[in-house]
C-alpha cells in the first residue's frame, strides 16, 4: 500500500484526491481484487444529507464530483459507521423493490455507468464512505475487506488534507475579494476626494476673478 500513501502524502490541491483514487484502484487490481469501480463519498451536510460523490471506472476514468442532495441511503450507513456489503445486487432489488428491474436499470445507470455491478462493499470512516463494487456475486472475502478497510484508513488521511487545501482556497478566494472591495472603496473615495476638492477650488476660482472683475468697474 506504499503507492497509495505516497499518492496521499503529495496531495498539493483538493483535485489531486482524484488521482489518489486512481492509484487506489490500480493497486487493488494489481493485488487482484476483483474491482470494476470505486466511488468515494464525501460528507457535505450531513443535515440535508447532502454529499460529493466521485467513482472511477475499471479504464481510470474519473466521473464526477457531483453533488447529490437527500442521499438517505449513504448518510446512514456514514452515520451507523458500520460495513455495509451487498453481495448480490439483483438478490437484493428482487426483495425489496416491487419493480426491481426498473430500479436496477436506473440505479447501475445513475451509480456505474450501466455496469451490472453485483456486490457492493461500502466501509465509512470520518468524513465520509469508501465504496467499492463488482460484477461478481460474492466478490470480496474476508482478506479483500480487510485490505479495502486499510486503504480507508489511508484515503481518510487524503480526504482531511483535500478538505483542508480547499478550506484554504475558500478563505484565500474571500480574503482576495475584500482587497480588492477595499481597493475599488479606496478608488472611489479618492475620486470622490479629488472631484470634491477640484470643485472647491474652480468655485474659489471663479469668485476670485470676480472680485478682480468689481475692483476694476469703479
Amino acid at each position: 500500500l506504499l503507492h497509495i500513501e505516497q499518492a496521499v502524502q503529495g496531495i498539493l490541491k483538493p483535485r489531486d484526491l482524484n488521482e489518489v483514487l486512481q492509484v487506489c484502484l490500480s493497486e487493488f487490481q494489481k493485488f487482484g481484487l476483483d474491482i470494476q469501480t470505486l466511488g468515494l463519498h464525501r460528507m457535505v451536510d450531513a443535515t440535508n444529507q447532502s454529499l460529493i460523490s466521485i467513482h472511477v471506472g475499471s479504464d481510470g476514468i474519473i466521473w464526477g464530483p457531483e453533488r447529490r442532495d437527500h442521499s438517505v441511503v449513504p448518510i446512514q450507513r456514514w452515520k451507523e459507521q458500520t460495513l455495509y456489503y451487498c453481495k448480490n445486487l439483483d438478490r437484493l432489488a428482487q426483495n425489496e423493490q416491487s419493480d426491481p428491474d426498473a430500479y436496477l436499470d436506473e440505479f447501475r445507470q445513475s451509480r456505474f455507468r450501466g455496469l451490472p455491478i453485483q456486490s457492493m462493499l461500502d466501509i465509512p470512516f470520518s468524513d465520509g464512505l469508501f465504496c467499492v463494487h463488482s460484477i461478481k456475486e460474492s466478490a470480496f472475502s474476508e482478506s479483500d475487506i480487510e485490505m479495502v478497510r486499510r486503504v480507508t484508513d489511508i484515503l481518510a488521511v487524503g480526504v482531511s488534507r483535500a478538505k483542508n487545501l480547499e478550506e484554504l482556497e475558500q478563505r484565500e478566494t474571500l480574503l482576495t475579494q475584500s482587497q480588492n472591495l477595499a481597493k475599488a472603496g479606496s478608488w472611489e473615495r479618492n475620486f470622490i476626494w479629488r472631484y470634491t476638492a477640484s470643485a472647491h477650488a474652480q468655485r474659489r476660482d471663479s469668485r476670485s476673478r470676480t472680485t478682480r472683475t468689481h475692483r476694476g468697474d469703479f
